[in-house]
């Protein structure tokens, strides 16, 4: 009985001595209440911690800081091109605005232009013919004076 027990602690002695486990990367980045006070005690006393596993939560810091910062790239493009999205918008809607106004300010124009040309409007004459002027009645051409025949003074000289 005696070697029995004596067995039975040599076993328990030397379970309870086996090394603990070393935290891997992907221990880490599941449990990052785990990792950043692992990086603590590796910050505060190296020599006190193992070195595989201040390397790991090392690297899975890394990682995770990768991570994080592709993340923000990806919401900052995501942000710019909404915002161009937007502009194009603004900038079309303000072309098409222009557009139109310039369209309602020719039409204006020209209907200026042809209510004044016209005068009143004729309906006609009494025999149902046309009104208005025939050729006949229509001012002659005017032709621009003539110039002077006589040569121009040669200034003294």
């Amino acid at each position: 009985m005696r070697t029995a027990l004596l067995v039975l602690g040599t076993a328990l002695l030397l379970g309870g001595c086996t090394e603990k486990k070393t935290l891997s990367v992907v221990d880490f980045l599941e449990n990052e209440a785990v990792l950043y006070g692992t990086l603590t005690r590796c910050n505060e006393d190296p020599s006190g911690m193992d070195p595989r596993e201040c390397s790991n939560a090392r690297q899975a810091a890394e990682r995770i800081a990768a991570i994080e910062e592709r993340t923000m790239r990806e919401a900052r493009e995501q942000a710019f091109e909404s915002a161009r999205a937007e502009y194009r918008e603004q900038l079309e809607q303000e072309r098409e605005l222009r557009i139109r106004a310039e369209e309602e300010a020719e039409a204006a124009r020209l209907e200026a232009l042809t209510t004044s040309s016209e005068g009143p409007a004729d309906v006609g004459t009494a025999d149902g013919g046309a009104g208005g002027t025939t050729d006949a009645q229509a001012p002659a051409d005017v032709a621009p004076p003539e110039p002077d025949d006589q040569p121009a003074e040669d200034p003294p000289g």
